[in-house]
């Protein structure tokens, strides 16, 4: 098991979503890799860096007909080319209870403890 996996307190799923991320008034839309209740994977195309900064999230899972809303901080850039790690700062209760029932209705192989 990697370094990274240990150091993760949640476990996380695959999602293969578009979403919405919205930088200042600005909405772009996003794929997301992966997503736990503390945060997800953004694959990133044509932007500048943006670490550090906070970001709006709306969102749409497979398993509900709720739009979740919450705002994450970019936590760590990968290379240009590939993503972005956020971290979710502010969310309901109610939509972080969305997150947990999609990721535990993931196929066992497809999560990671973290």
């Amino acid at each position: 098991m990697s370094n990274e996996n240990t150091n993760r307190r949640h476990a996380r799923a695959p999602l293969d979503l578009y979403i919405n991320k919205i930088v200042g008034d600005e909405p772009r839309l996003v794929r997301t890799r992966d997503i736990s209740e503390s945060g997800l994977y953004l694959y990133k195309l044509l932007e500048p860096e943006l670490e550090g900064e906070f970001v709006g999230l709306e969102m749409k899972l497979p398993n509900s007909d709720d739009v979740i809303w919450a705002v994450g901080q970019i936590v760590r850039e990968e290379r240009p080319e590939d993503g972005l790690a956020i971290r979710f700062v502010r969310m309901t209760a109610g939509d972080r209870k969305v997150i947990a029932e999609y990721i535990a209705t993931a196929p066992a192989s497809a999560t990671a403890a973290a």
